[in-house]
């Protein structure tokens, strides 16, 4: 401790209340001290000594805090103290504050000595006494009576003192547990905090990030009236000790006004203007709170209440705090009325109205006084029960805008598959359609080509036959075509009966597969081999064994227009599930670049003709290396 000779001026010892210090427990200092405000410009301990002389000295006794208003001048507290307990010696004066500067003075041999010099803007590891708080030591090793002068020097805070006399084993044990109940309540608004900013980041809610942020204020604003940031390192603490917490409170009502707001738009309520002028409001006060920041910040140590511009700014930043929360009560109130809930609307205002950030730091500077401070911590308990309240509701509102946005979504894909159904139905259809058209074309081309061209050809037939009669010396030359008549007769038959589904129905699938395959077969130009496994004899729907029988001719006109083969194998199976395979050892094709038109529209045929029954229709090709055609039935 510092020990400096100040003032040599006696003092007649003042008649007052003494502290008597019975040991660990005390009680309260406030009813014992007296208090002065030195309004010259240049406070000492002469000017102290001489007011204390002149009973300037006023006692506190509304209380248990002092309050040290918006001024700059230098706050004096005079307290007399006897230790009683003949165990404890040593005790700390614990004096809880954010005022910049204590100086603690003694009063020895009738003279008023420095003792002490207890500075705010240090770490609790640089100090004398490693607490949160300003403490100084008081020994009564020599001397049971102490007269001390405390000069409290507060340039830029409105900020309550209050003041405790223990052993420092008493304080110790009452800082732990309140530690551990700081502690749990920061952890668990940072938890509150990281579980919003998550679910922002899935759900891209602006009302997430915005609550989010407002509960980081709230810690700081905790952080710096709780005294708490003396305890952090010294990177930490030289950016905490550099912000003000009335910009915070103001930035922090506004965001809990933005988070209100976002709720009632979150619901859906019409806000009608106040959905347009609300949002403009809140920017400005957030931008000034921010503005009044970072001046702090930066220009601290000129900043003061002796300066204009930092008067300017502290009364204008307590003006848009007190328009806010207004404003945010008839808020939360009008859109309960708006629902006829107009009395629950006005309790859960007034609770808004109480217990915000703003209220708790107007409480702790003295500007209102609506519950103790010090025990037991009700700001605390409320604001973690709002915090979890307000997070619950904006989770339950939420998790109903999600249902409610599943089952548009549901209803929506419902739509698409009923679209989509209706869509293949109609494709559907509609191939069929082309496939009755073309069915009757081919049944007029076989009508056409067994009476007319058939009947034709017998004719010619008929006239050669009697020129054979007639000219028996052209026998030799007439008969060659007559045969050729006859066999061209033959082909126009089995053509005319390959392209008539009648004959098809009447004959069956498998029989005509095997006609066509045999009729090719009689080219000799190209080697085609039959295997048909129909052990059950298997019956086909009239639709399934035309399309199937089309699509087998479709691919075989492919094979012998397209591939250059020399050997096609066609393998058919019809139990359980019907398939028909066609390979060939042709020239084959890529199937990645684009194949010509009339081959495409063949293809693209079969593919249709394949859906309307239900069959998928698969082509596998390679340069050099042939086709192989499938025609497999779908298991149902």
């Amino acid at each position: 401790m510092l020990f400096s000779y100040v003032c040599g001026i006696a003092q007649h010892t003042i008649k007052k209340n003494v502290y008597y210090l019975e040991g660990v427990h005390s009680k309260s200092l406030l009813n014992y001290l007296d208090c002065w405000k030195d309004s010259s410009d240049r406070s000492t301990i002469v000017n102290a000594a001489n007011a204390l002389k002149n009973n300037h000295f006023k006692s506190w006794k509304s209380t248990r805090l002092l309050y040290a208003v918006n001024s700059s001048k230098d706050l004096w507290v005079h307290l007399v103290v006897q230790n009683h307990s003949p165990k404890e010696k040593k005790y700390w004066w614990g004096i809880y504050t954010q005022s910049d500067t204590v100086f603690v003075y003694e009063k020895l041999h009738q003279k008023w000595f420095v003792v002490d010099t207890l500075d705010y803007s240090r770490v609790s590891n640089s100090r004398n006494i490693r607490t949160r708080f300003l403490a100084t030591t008081l020994n009564f090793s020599t001397n049971p009576n102490k007269e001390l002068l405390l000069q409290i020097k507060n340039k830029r805070h409105s900020s309550y003192v209050y003041f405790d006399i223990t052993t420092a084993i008493d304080n110790l044990e009452w800082e732990v547990g309140f530690y551990w109940k700081i502690g749990i309540l920061i952890g668990g608004f940072l938890i509150i905090c990281i579980i919003s900013i998550l679910a922002g980041l899935i759900v891209f809610k602006k009302i997430f990030f915005v609550y989010a942020i407002y509960l980081f204020v709230v810690i700081q604003i905790l952080l710096q009236e709780e005294l708490f940031i003396a305890v952090f390192p010294s990177p930490i603490f030289d950016v905490l000790y550099r912000l003000n917490s009335l910009p915070l409170a103001l930035i922090s009502v506004s965001l809990h006004f933005l988070t209100t707001f976002l709720l009632a738009k979150l619901l859906k309520i019409d806000l009608g203007l106040k959905g347009i002028l609300i949002p403009y409001y809140l920017s400005f006060t957030i931008a000034f709170g921010i503005l009044f920041s970072l001046i702090y910040f930066l220009f601290m140590e000129h900043l003061g209440f002796n300066t204009i511009i930092y008067s300017v700014f502290w009364k204008v930043s307590y003006f848009f705090i007190l328009l806010t929360i207004a404003l945010n009560g008839l808020f939360i109130f009008f859109n309960f009325k708006k629902y006829n809930y107009g009395v629950l609307g006005g309790v859960v205002s007034l609770f808004f109205l109480c217990f915000n950030p703003a209220s708790y730091f107007f409480n702790y500077l003295g500007f209102i006084k609506l519950y103790d401070i010090s025990y037991p911590f009700y700001f605390y308990i409320i604001t973690f029960s709002e915090t979890v309240f307000l997070g619950g509701l904006i989770a339950f509102f939420y998790r109903n805008t999600v249902k409610k946005n599943y089952m548009l979504m549901t209803d929506k894909n419902l739509i698409y598959e009923k679209l989509l159904r209706n869509k293949l139905a109609h494709q559907k259809e509609l191939n069929a359609t082309i496939v009755e058209t073309q069915e009757m074309v081919f049944e007029n081309i076989s009508q056409e080509l067994h009476d007319n061209a058939g009947q034709q050809l017998s004719v010619i037939n008929f006239q050669i036959e009697n020129l054979k009669l007639d000219f028996p010396d052209f026998t030799d030359n007439l008969s060659p075509i007559s045969f050729s008549i006859q066999k061209l007769s033959e082909n126009l038959r089995q053509i005319s009966h390959s392209i008539d589904h009648n004959y098809l129905s009447e004959k069956g699938l498998i029989d005509s597969i095997f006609v066509e395959v045999s009729r090719i077969n009689e080219n000799k130009t190209i080697s085609f081999n039959l295997l048909i496994e129909d052990q059950k004899n298997r019956k086909f729907k009239y639709n399934e064994q035309i399309i199937i029988y089309r699509i087998f001719q479709e691919s075989i006109n492919n094979i012998l227009k397209h591939a250059k083969a020399t050997k096609v194998t066609i393998n058919i199976i019809t139990f359980p599930l019907f398939r028909l395979e066609i390979e060939d050892n042709g020239i084959g094709f890529d199937q990645k670049i684009k194949v010509p038109k009339s081959k495409s529209m063949g293809l693209k045929n079969c593919y249709n003709r394949a859906k309307i029954i239900g069959y998928d229709f698969e082509i596998e090709s390679f340069p050099t290396e042939g086709t192989k055609i499938l025609l497999k039935e779908k298991e149902k």
